[in-house]
């Protein structure tokens, strides 16, 4: 009897919190995600179906904007539709170096970029555009390339700082 109650407990301790460890996202047409629970609290990991990476997304994004087809991305929305994360990837139809990426993209937005930064294998830009902060970073292995990106109000600064940089921390291909 002991021995039935302490594999009910050992249970329930080991399967409960991982039912409890994922969010399904569904969209307006019944697609659906599944965001798994990560070690650090507020935050899910997402994984790419079509490219080998993942990023860590916070929690506070609940809402479904848009889930592809295709499974090459996603992008999420908070409760009051203000802010927005995305995540996608894709295949270099040219063998592009990251600065040409990088070059290219920013020479893309509408306005200067508040912040740059250009790596080995990365960039970041952050700019401002239609009320919005918004923080890219995007890294490049040989044949496809991963992105993340969050924009959200000015006023919410102080709350998406943190978050923007655990997730941005977070973006890793697989297969490197």
């Amino acid at each position: 009897m002991k021995r039935g109650i302490l594999c009910f407990v050992l249970a329930a301790f080991f399967v409960l919190p991982a039912l409890a460890a994922e969010r399904t996202i569904i969209d307006a047409e019944g697609k659906t995600v599944v965001l798994r629970e990560t070690p650090r609290p507020g935050f899910f990991h997402y994984v790419n179906e079509r490219f080998p990476f993942a990023v860590e997304v916070p929690a506070l994004f609940t809402n479904a904007v848009v889930i592809p087809d295709n499974g090459d991305g996603i992008i999420l929305s908070d409760a009051e539709d203000k802010a927005r994360f995305r995540a996608s990837g894709g295949r270099l139809v040219d063998k592009l170096t990251i600065r040409a990426f990088f070059e290219s993209e920013r020479k893309s937005l509408a306005v200067k970029p508040a912040y740059e930064k250009l790596g080995k294998n990365f960039f970041v830009l952050s700019w401002i555009e239609d009320g919005n902060i918004h923080y890219r970073k995007l890294i490049l292995n040989e044949d496809a390339w991963s992105d993340m990106e969050i924009s959200y109000p000015p006023e919410r600064k102080k709350e998406f700082d943190p978050l923007v940089t655990h997730s941005a921390q977070s973006l890793k291909y697989f297969i490197e």
